[in-house]
């Protein structure tokens, strides 16, 4: 049995995403497009005799019971019957409250993670199953990639990858949106009927997404998809962020072929035809506003080993 791993675990953007509905149990039932991109962080895991140890670079992520990582350990500790404890490191690369994913992401590769060192093959059928009840968007970490989902974002239906798709990544400085706050800003129906049982069920702006994304076009190039970029949230995090809505222009004027908020923000993507492009984008953009920003592309998977010993 394998002593250590360690595993990258990659941030998500969306193509798509539409709040249809608020649900009486407090969450929303929406229709989105995730795409899975190369900024990741990196988790080291140990296996050890009884605690939970969770540490991390970051002072602005949690290392107790409310870090998903430990919900995940719990999930699948409990799946198994393991006995033992665990030692997890976190190296933040994604920032948290950007609406990329990082805790999500972090969640389910610490699932992956343990079922290597465990050995105990799980399937990833089994693994989403532990992951749904610790998050929406834990699930579609399992395997990543790009995959449309529906419900509250965990009925999910896997697309083919598309070919490699240069990303510009910015994310204001000293601007973080929950997406507790950024839901409740924005006001949505009741639910008033089951959410749809497939993607046949699903709205006609997620099936045309789907559809044009079978042209397996590079995103920059996808005309098709490129005028069905759309998120509800949008509208209520520029009110109460404009900073978020004038980096998505600045993206737009410094030549991104289409670019939108990603989940409840407060980062914004732009799609570039190459690296060179979205290097040239990255650069305009750092006159514009002061703002981290990434260059980067879109990934096949949630997460990938990176060693084990």
């Amino acid at each position: 049995m394998s002593k250590r791993v360690v595993i990258k675990s990659f941030a998500k953007i969306n193509l798509y995403l539409d709040v249809i509905c608020k649900r009486r149990d407090g969450y929303h039932n929406i229709e989105t497009i995730f795409q899975t991109v190369n900024l990741a962080d990196i988790i080291e895991m140990e296996l050890t005799s009884s605690a939970v140890e969770i540490t991390c670079d970051s002072p602005l992520v949690p290392t107790d019971k409310n870090n998903l990582v430990f919900k995940a350990f719990l999930g699948l500790k409990r799946t198994v019957r393991y006995h033992g404890g665990v030692k997890i490191w976190l190296r933040k690369r994604i920032p948290p409250e950007s609406g990329m994913g990082g805790g999500s992401s972090n969640a389910a590769a610490v699932i992956i993670g343990l079922n290597h060192l465990m050995r105990t093959k799980l399937s990833d059928d089994t693994m989403r199953k532990i992951a749904t009840p610790i998050g929406a968007d834990v699930p579609f970490f399992i395997s990543g990639g790009l995959a449309a989902a529906w419900r509250i974002g965990d009925k999910l239906k896997p697309l083919p990858l598309l070919p490699r798709s240069h990303i510009v990544i910015a994310i204001p400085r000293d601007v973080a949106v929950s997406t507790a706050v950024a839901y409740r800003m924005l006001t949505a129906p009741a639910c008033r009927r089951p959410a749809p049982g497939n993607l046949s069920q699903c709205s006609d702006g997620l099936k045309a997404c789907v559809k044009a994304l079978g042209a397996h076009e590079p995103l920059s190039r996808n005309s098709a998809l490129l005028s069905l970029l759309h998120n509800s949230l949008e509208e209520p995090v520029f009110a109460g962020s404009p900073v978020v809505g004038k980096l998505k222009k600045s993206l737009l004027k410094a030549g991104a072929r289409g670019a939108l908020m990603s989940g409840s923000g407060s980062a914004v993507f732009g799609l570039a035809d190459s690296l060179s492009h979205a290097r040239e984008i990255k650069k305009a953009l750092d006159g514009f506003h002061d703002c981290a920003s990434f260059v980067t592309s879109t990934t096949d998977s949630g997460s990938v080993m990176a060693e084990s010993v």
